[in-house]
């Protein structure tokens, strides 16, 4: 029953969200049903005696149903119901969670029922509740946005006709469209952003409507006064005038200042935004960005902003050790490998460990220990397939290992074939290593005509994978 999705759902709640649930069903204002209470309860005490997952059909149909033969339709349909309860308990959670989503279904329900008393200190505690919201990402100013226009509601049409222009200019129209055009082009600056991500990692054509115009729109307001729309302003200027430096500056400057104002997927985003730019600096040579990176994972260590659910990902894992090998802080990076490992998913968690102890070795040039831990493992991760794979045929060409290296030269440019979704600028990354390094491999040494050919080719390059190993190999061989 391991993919019954009543347990599925259940094994995902913590034990204080359980708890909690348990009074939710036991409540006659969500549920008049002993059956399913019975049933959960069952479910519930099996999840605290962690056999939960070796529980059958016709056990739990025992429980509930003692004196009757075993129905199989009628048990899907008390799974059926208890999941509609728990669907309902998770919707409340989630409300409840949001203050300022309450106030706002308060503020409709005394509109609608017209509860005039309630009027004045209901909107009170709206306005109290927005001043100590702590997070403000984009969907605040919809909150705000609807939290003014409830507020405009509570008057009915007829009183708003008989005030004098004096009382009008007290109307709040100007702030519920403010507020949700704050929350427009906020949201659709982040989507775009999002959507410029995806086009450097995959083949995507998907484009934004009105793309000028919501340029146009951000520069002729104050955006500086907005976090959300500035900072998602800032990335797109960051991703299409990637020279211009001011501008990843002006995105550092805003995350330290509003970082924390952000819910934690979106922060991650934001984080990842400066991170991706520091990468794309030093991946084209501007050393000085290696450890402007490296202090920008050490904050999103500390701050946890990096993880996501309280993991790190594969992804992550790899770029963090990448840099910091770069920086030649080998301790550091095996203490982070040994500290952080277990917030990898246990799905990737040995390969990622795998391959980055590799890289460590490369680093500092145990070479056979290299090829003792990643010869016979293949990667699910594409990059992590990719880089193992540069790491073997770089390993193989410093061992003299010329016969693993061509084979490996093959068959890498046959997996590169084969990935079709892959971006032209990505795979060119790669088949460059793959073209520069089988042509390192046959260049003798002291064939300076040679080597300085390779040199000037290589450095006219802008999309060539391990470049700085490439050019350090072409400098041991003019000797």
């Amino acid at each position: 029953m391991n993919n019954n999705k009543v347990i599925i759902a259940l094994n995902s709640l913590t034990i204080y969200e359980l708890n909690r649930l348990q009074k939710f069903i036991n409540s006659p204002y969500f549920n008049i049903n002993d059956q399913i209470t019975s049933h959960f309860e069952y479910l519930f005490n099996s999840i605290k005696k962690e056999n939960i997952d070796t529980l059958d059909k016709n056990t739990l149909w025992k429980h509930t149903f003692p004196k009757k033969p075993f129905n199989d339709t009628k048990l899907r349909k008390l799974n059926t119901d208890l999941l509609k309860l728990i669907e309902e308990f998770l919707s409340i959670e989630g409300l409840q969670q949001n203050p300022l989503h309450k106030a706002n279904y308060l503020l409709k329900a005394i509109a609608d029922k017209k509860i005039e008393k309630l009027y004045n200190s209901t909107i009170s505690t709206v306005k109290r509740l927005s001043n100590y919201q702590l997070e403000k990402p984009a969907s605040y100013y919809y909150y705000q946005y609807q939290i003014e226009k409830n507020i405009f509601n509570l008057t009915s049409e007829f009183e708003r006709k008989t005030k004098s222009k004096t009382e009008l200019s007290n109307f709040n129209i100007s702030s519920i469209a403010e507020n949700l055009d704050i929350f427009f082009l906020s949201e659709k600056m982040r989507y775009l952003n999002t959507l410029l991500t995806w086009k450097n990692v995959t083949k995507h054509e998907e484009t934004i409507q009105f793309e000028d115009d919501l340029l146009k729109q951000i520069k002729n307001i104050d955006y500086k006064a907005y976090p959300p729309l500035y900072i998602h302003y800032i990335i797109y200027l960051s991703t299409v005038e990637p020279d211009n430096d001011s501008h990843y500056q002006e995105l550092v400057s805003n995350i330290k200042a509003h970082i924390n104002t952000f819910p934690k997927e979106e922060a991650k985003g934001i984080f990842e935004a400066a991170i991706n730019y520091c990468v794309r600096k030093a991946n084209s040579g501007q050393s000085k960005y290696l450890e402007e990176l490296f202090n920008l994972y050490n904050i999103g260590l500390e701050s946890e902003v990096i993880l996501v659910n309280g993991e790190i990902t594969p992804t992550s894992f790899r770029n963090i050790c990448f840099c910091s090998l770069r920086l030649e802080k080998y301790q550091w990076t095996e203490d982070f490998i040994n500290k952080f490992s277990p917030k990898l998913n246990e799905k990737y968690r040995s390969n990622a460990v795998t391959f980055n102890l590799a890289r460590v070795f490369w680093y500092k040039k145990e070479f056979e220990k290299v090829i003792e831990l990643l010869r016979d493992v293949e990667y699910e991760d594409i990059l992590y397939n990719i880089n193992s794979k540069i790491t073997l045929l770089s390993v193989y060409y410093e061992l003299d290992e010329f016969e693993a290296f061509e084979s490996l030269v093959q068959s890498f440019k046959a997996f590169l074939r084969r990935q079709k979704a892959m971006p032209d600028k990505r795979k060119l990354n790669y088949s460059n290593f793959i073209k520069y390094s089988d042509r390192l491999s046959k260049i003798n040494a002291g064939d300076s005509d040679k080597i300085k050919l390779f040199k000037t080719d290589l450095e006219k390059e802008k999309l060539v994978s391990s470049k700085f190993w490439l050019l350090e190999k072409a400098e041991e061989l003019a000797g």
